[in-house]
């Protein structure tokens, strides 16, 4: 197992996970990735298998993006619990969806402000939430990914997959 180590991006701390460990947040390859930030357990869930089936189909990975929120009392890189327990608590999860994804968490203090500098290059991002008619802080949030040039699927987690 890898030593814990941390990256800085924009003011907020990103860490990257994988079955080695947490380090960095790399910059992407070549390989097209398929994002999918956490909104919820079956929401993300339903956006997991969306962007499995989307990633294979393109011959790409899954990246789970965890926008994790530290509270002002609190330095921003030492969340109430410790990095390594919210990666193994994100990749337990990733693993009980059935798919196959790495894992960034980024630290932050606003989840909104957040997104705007998770990506460096327009992104492929899928966002699970409830289906609903009017705006809630999912839709809003792929609002906003649009709104930055990201293309957006915006997954129901009511759909049976």
């Amino acid at each position: 197992m890898k030593q814990e180590t941390q990256g800085i991006i924009a003011g907020h701390d990103v860490l990257a996970g994988s079955n080695q460990g947490l380090q960095p947040r790399q910059e992407p390859d070549e390989t097209l990735t398929v994002h999918v930030i956490w909104t919820g357990d079956a929401a993300t869930a339903a956006a997991l298998r969306s962007a499995s089936r989307l990633a294979a189909f393109a011959e790409g990975t899954v990246c789970l993006d965890v926008l994790y929120r530290v509270p002002f009392a609190l330095p921003l890189h030492q969340p109430q619990v410790s990095a390594a327990w919210l990666h193994s608590h994100y990749r337990n999860f990733v693993d009980s969806a059935g798919v196959q994804a790495s894992i960034h968490i980024c630290l932050c203090r606003d989840e909104m402000e957040a997104v705007k500098d998770l990506f460096k290059t327009p992104a492929i991002v899928v966002v699970g939430g409830k289906k609903r008619t009017w705006l809630n802080k999912e839709r809003r949030l792929a609002g906003l990914l649009e709104r930055l040039g990201h293309e957006v699927l915006f997954v129901s987690d009511e759909v049976k997959q």
